[in-house]
């Protein structure tokens, strides 16, 4: 069994990948047949070599089957994260090409696929083919698809593709396009339109299905007055200890089996580097602060579940994060520490500070870094995340092509929310913290920090076009006031 639901198994026999789908009721559930349009679709698009070979179609009382053969290949989200980088510029640039021919092929045969995920897509690499995959969703024209639905189907296909080969490749790709029709993608803004237009309906699809998502991923238990949080791949043994300093917080902070530094304590948060069961952590615990606050928390979700949640939401938003390893939380929020969160030490987020104080110090790699960052805080409110503490202290910060981990990571997300669409008021809080915190950081007193970050975020961010001395008299009234309540 390889998918089960309601409606729908999928069923790995000997080569072959079976299909069966429930119908409905009555005559029209026979009308309404999913296997037999997904076998009528991969038949024409077998003729062009995209599809698995349809192996048979049948109806059995309440259920019809579909079956075809087991293609070669990855799928196409797995090579774009284990082999794409490292592939040579010279077969990256045939990459782009086969995909481009790939997606005019599906539209020639007149199919419209609404459900092009880069799970449904297979790429077999020595033979340089791409397959499409799951097509019960897929609609079959009688001709070619015209300009406009070839249009329309980018609006699935190209932004998790190119979010995935990275942003020098979006021209190229978008150009081997161009040159086979779709003279349409020339426009930067229609292109714009292409990707606002997907991360609004990746924005919708999420808000539904992120909290059945979270407890499926996540363990929960109640012990003591707690409640626990732990990922799959966790010891329960540091849950144990996590506990232990919610429990007696002062036997835990004076063991002398644990080592620990204390890298924040002030009267809201106690952050730790603890070395626990051999491996090195990081403790992130949350104090009560005052009466009124912990009345609160009776009636709003506490910071240690809420920093569980949006962890898990941020990286089903495709945003790099630091994923918590455990999480407690007490039930009585009147405790001197009431939650606590466990996150895997990175060296890296030491380093970030020297990193980026080095990448300022040039005109050159300021600019660089400054555009790669902006597209980056870009993305992340396009994708409905604002951070509310958007510091670059917050970030982490690993130079293009260092040991495969992505160039950004957030964290601390105490402040974050999760949005059907960010405001513009809260992206210029984002990035005015943003800009107060590089300009702490830049030692080369002729740049101007805040002008060229914000004249990249206004180039990705095509809506701001024509409005940037007023975003910048508002970012500007921003940061004095920021500046005069710090004083």
């Amino acid at each position: 069994m390889v998918k089960e639901a309601a409606k729908r198994k999928i069923i790995l026999a000997g080569g072959y990948y079976i299909k069966a789908f429930r119908l409905a009721p009555g005559p029209l559930g026979r009308l309404r047949d999913p296997a037999k349009k997904e076998f009528a679709i991969s038949r024409r698009l077998f003729e062009k070599g995209i599809t698995p070979r349809p192996a048979g179609y049948g109806v059995s009382g309440r259920w019809s089957y579909f079956a075809a053969r087991k293609a070669p290949g990855v799928e196409l989200e797995t090579f774009l994260k284990e082999s794409f980088l490292l592939l040579s510029r010279k077969e990256i640039k045939e990459f782009e090409d086969l995909f481009a021919a790939f997606v005019m092929e599906i539209a020639s045969c007149g199919v419209f696929q609404p459900d092009f995920h880069l799970n449904n897509c297979l790429f077999h690499q020595k033979s340089k083919r791409f397959f499409l995959l799951d097509l019960h969703r897929a609609n079959l024209e009688r001709g070619p698809l015209e300009t406009g639905q070839v249009m329309k189907q980018l609006f699935y296909v190209l932004p998790p593709f190119l979010e995935k080969v990275g942003q020098r490749n979006i021209l190229e790709t978008a150009s081997c396009l161009v040159s086979m029709g779709l003279s349409d993608l020339k426009d930067r803004k229609k292109r714009y339109h292409i990707l606002e237009k997907s991360l609004s309906d990746m924005r919708r699809h999420y808000q539904g299905k992120e909290d059945r998502k979270i407890k499926a991923l996540q363990v929960i238990s109640r012990k003591k007055g707690l409640c626990l949080f732990r990922d799959a791949g966790t010891d329960k043994s540091l849950l144990h200890d996590l506990s232990c300093l919610l429990l007696e917080p002062e036997t835990f902070l004076k063991d002398p089996s644990v080592t620990r530094q204390i890298i924040k304590d002030s009267r809201h948060t106690l952050c730790l580097r603890a070395n626990l069961r051999g491996e090195e952590l990081f403790i992130k615990a949350y104090r009560s602060s005052s009466a009124l606050k912990s009345l609160s928390y009776l009636a709003r979700r506490p910071r240690a579940v809420r920093t569980w949640n949006l962890s898990y939401q941020i990286r089903f938003r495709a945003v790099p994060v630091i994923m918590p390893m455990a999480a407690v939380q007490a039930f009585n929020p009147w405790r001197p520490v009431y939650g606590a969160v466990l996150f895997p030490w990175l060296d890296q987020v030491k380093e970030t500070r020297t990193r980026i104080e080095h990448a300022l110090s040039h005109q050159v790699s300021a600019d660089l870094f400054l555009k790669h960052l902006s597209c980056f805080i870009w993305m992340m409110h396009e994708k409905g995340i604002f951070h509310g503490d958007c510091k670059i202290t917050n970030f982490v910060y690993c130079p293009p092509g260092g040991q495969g981990h992505p160039e950004f990571m957030v964290f601390d997300l105490d402040a974050a929310r999760i949005e059907k669409q960010v405001s513009d008021k809260r992206r210029i809080l984002d990035i005015s913290c943003m800009c107060r915190s590089l300009e702490k950081l830049c030692t080369k007193t002729d740049l101007d920090i805040t002008s060229m970050f914000l004249g990249y975020y206004v180039k990705f961010y095509l809506p701001w076009g024509n409005k940037y001395d007023s975003i910048a008299r508002k970012v500007a009234l921003t940061n004095q006031k920021k500046k005069g309540k710090a004083g």
